[in-house]
């Protein structure tokens, strides 16, 4: 648990300082991302995939083949290559994350150090890379990919899609989102868009569950680790979208991530109202929840009202610092503790 306060507190203090003297603000910001990469790039046995991954690693330095997509396997055989150990990829997957994430925040949130500190306290985010190790790469590279939607740049956007495809299959289903994210849409089309999803979604249960008889890949999973931040998600993403011609007004961008928190919304009531199994949803919900991480930001912008605007700050981060609290001291619960260091990179 200590490991995490210490983290904590560092975070706390550089982004702090960065919010008071916007001549460093930069360089707090970019030395938190160091910090980031370090604390989890050399973290030993934390998170329930680094087992998993130490296993296929040693599977393919013997020369076997394994479950994984291309670009992946490629980047560990380049690792064995150059002599390095199994840490190294934690190291290298840790970099590409947190690189990816820093230059999306840095480059589309109207407050970095805000979205970063949100990045880091929320378990959905930071803490689930530890888990989520290959994931989490792609999600950098989609969170990448949004720029280039706003700058209509389709060939490079499907090159990045096709590269991230490669470290994990489920980015390339969000490719066709190029299409659709930047469109500005009225309440009632998405309240229609919510009803065809939820027929749909039963639909298809029926076909594959009762008719095709695949109903072992339809068990729900307990994902009550998840709820309060999911709720809260879909909650705040309701209010949002009713609101969203506040957020029009203040980013000529904010329909991307106003449409990516309806796309988080549909994959919520997948979790909990829809037949479809949880865990398929959960893992999409990874990409889409990347939007509250800017929108949140955009939405305190739009508050005139200095009082009212630092009030919901202070309430948003003491429920969101709660809450990292609340995981690190039920830490062995996710496997984040007994939390070690490997410097051993080759």
């Amino acid at each position: 648990m200590l490991p995490y306060l210490i983290l904590l507190f560092f975070v706390t203090m550089l982004l702090s300082i960065g919010a008071l003297f916007k001549e460093v603000r930069r360089y707090t910001f970019f030395s938190t991302i160091v910090i980031l990469i370090f604390f989890s790039g050399f973290a030993k046995g934390v998170g329930f995939d680094y087992f998993n991954y130490l296993e296929l690693f040693d599977l393919i330095r013997l020369k076997y083949s394994v479950p994984l997509e291309y670009g992946y396997v490629v980047l560990i055989k380049t690792i064995i290559f150059f002599g390095g150990k199994y840490q190294l990829l934690v190291f290298v997957s840790s970099l590409l994350t947190n690189l990816l994430i820093g230059y999306f925040i840095y480059k589309n949130s109207p407050n970095p150090n805000l979205s970063l500190f949100i990045y880091v306290v929320l378990s959905i985010y930071y803490l689930a890379t530890f888990t989520t190790i290959r994931q989490f790469i792609a999600v950098g590279l989609f969170a990448a990919s949004l720029k280039l939607i706003s700058e209509k740049r389709f060939w490079l956007y499907t090159l990045l899609m096709l590269i991230g495809s490669s470290v994990h299959v489920t980015l390339i289903l969000l490719w066709p989102l190029y299409f659709v994210l930047r469109r500005k849409f009225k309440l009632y089309h998405y309240a229609i868009a919510f009803l065809l999803y939820t027929i749909g979604t039963n639909l298809i249960t029926i076909v594959f569950k009762d008719i095709l008889g695949y109903a072992h890949y339809f068990v729900k999973t307990d994902n009550s680790s998840n709820n309060m931040v999911l709720i809260a998600f879909g909650l705040i993403g309701m209010v949002l979208i009713f609101y969203k011609d506040r957020l029009f007004k203040v980013s000529a961008h904010a329909a991307i991530y106003i449409n990516l928190i309806f796309f988080s919304i549909l994959v919520i009531t997948t979790i909990y109202i829809s037949p479809i199994p949880s865990e398929i949803a959960l893992r999409m919900s990874t990409y889409f929840n990347l939007s509250y991480l800017i929108i949140i930001p955009l939405f305190l912008k739009t508050i005139k009202n200095t009082n009212l605007r630092y009030l919901y700050l202070s309430v948003i981060l003491s429920l969101f610092v709660s809450y990292f609290l609340y995981i690190i001291v039920n830490g062995a619960k996710y496997n984040l503790i007994p939390y070690t260091l490997d410097f051993n990179l080759f």
